[in-house]
């Protein structure tokens, strides 16, 4: 885990040094030919078009990549807070300034002007296409159409994978898993894991208790598989709970013998469930969470119901909102 960690701080460490960079040029570049610009209105008809059409695609590359950033892109929770939170001020104060150099032409050749424009247009296109990669993803069927949970746990959450794509979700790809949601604990220290995160009790996940997300009865349980990883049963230790006769809860990959309740139990919203483990087809600690419509999970036959949770405190970008009858995505924090 340390090494996907090394990965994606790599990764928003090296944008961020490029945006900082991009930034101090332009600022050095300005400061030193400060008596070569004009206000804008007195520039020319060209230089107007150059301005707008640069500054449009700024925007347009910021709101994009920042969506790709923080929510398309896999494992960006694995970042630490601190190189996410430099990414997105570096990258705002680039487009603060792009805000005011708008206001400045340095006059040029009208053929300097074209290729400003030009060169612009790449970022334009990127942009547009992370921006509508990402209202994609935002496409969740409606509340009427979904089914409404408590969130299974306390703390704070990150969704490793959630939505009703595959542009965010990785389930999204089998029927009997579509709209399910992969949850891993963040500790205090904002991480997933302790020290190197080498083995699954590394893991901030490991152990933490789940918690019934709905009323309804017990009606499947298994609690005897060993946390290995195994692919010969995916949903490893799981429980799965009737809340009517069509809608059935199914939550997996607890910790073998851990399990707190009985076949026939009648749960509530906060009645404890299991410990998480790393049983069946996971790669690491996780809660895996979807709502079904079988009492019993079957790869080919079992399809999924899209679900909402009726109250959190969600961060999709930097800051926490409260966010009621809630669809997740990937990267989503929660508590």
């Amino acid at each position: 885990m340390q090494e996907f960690e090394t990965i994606m701080s790599i990764g928003f460490g090296t944008a961020t040094l490029l945006i900082v960079i991009v930034l101090a040029t332009k600022v050095f570049r300005y400061i030193n030919s400060r008596a070569e610009f004009v206000p804008l209105h007195r520039s020319g008809a060209l230089h107007f078009i150059q301005k707008i059409t640069v500054f449009a695609s700024v925007v347009v590359f910021y709101n994009g990549l920042m969506a790709h950033a923080f929510v398309l892109q896999r494992g960006s929770f694995l970042t630490p807070e601190l190189f996410r939170l430099f990414f997105a001020i570096s990258f705002t104060a680039l487009l603060l300034w792009e805000l005011f150099y708008l206001w400045k032409v340095k006059q040029v050749k009208p053929l300097q002007s074209i290729l400003a424009m030009v060169y612009s247009l790449p970022f334009l296109l990127l942009g547009i296409i992370f921006w509508n990669n990402y209202h994609q993803a935002k496409k969740f069927p409606s509340v009427d159409e979904s089914i409404i949970l408590s969130l299974p746990f306390k703390g704070e959450w990150v969704a490793t994978g959630a939505g009703a794509t595959a542009l965010t979700n990785h389930h999204d790809r089998i029927p009997s898993q579509r709209y399910s949601i992969d949850f891993a604990r963040v500790g205090e220290d904002g991480r997933l894991f302790r020290g190197h995160g080498e083995t699954s009790q590394d893991s901030e996940t490991w152990g933490t208790e789940v918690i019934s997300p709905v009323i309804g009865t017990v009606v499947l349980l298994v609690d005897t598989l060993e946390d290995d990883n195994s692919m010969e049963y995916l949903a490893g230790n799981h429980v799965i709970i009737q809340v009517s006769d069509t809608v059935f809860v199914a939550l997996a990959h607890f910790m073998q013998h851990s399990m707190k309740v009985e076949k026939g139990d009648l749960v509530f919203p906060g009645d404890p469930i299991a410990l998480v483990g790393n049983s069946g087809n996971s790669d690491f600690p996780h809660l895996h969470i979807h709502v079904q419509t079988t009492p019993e999970y079957d790869l080919h036959e079992t399809r999924t119901l899209p679900f909402r949770f009726d109250e959190v405190k969600r961060k999709r970008f930097l800051f926490w909102r409260t966010a009621r009858n809630a669809y997740l995505l990937g990267n989503d924090r929660v508590r």
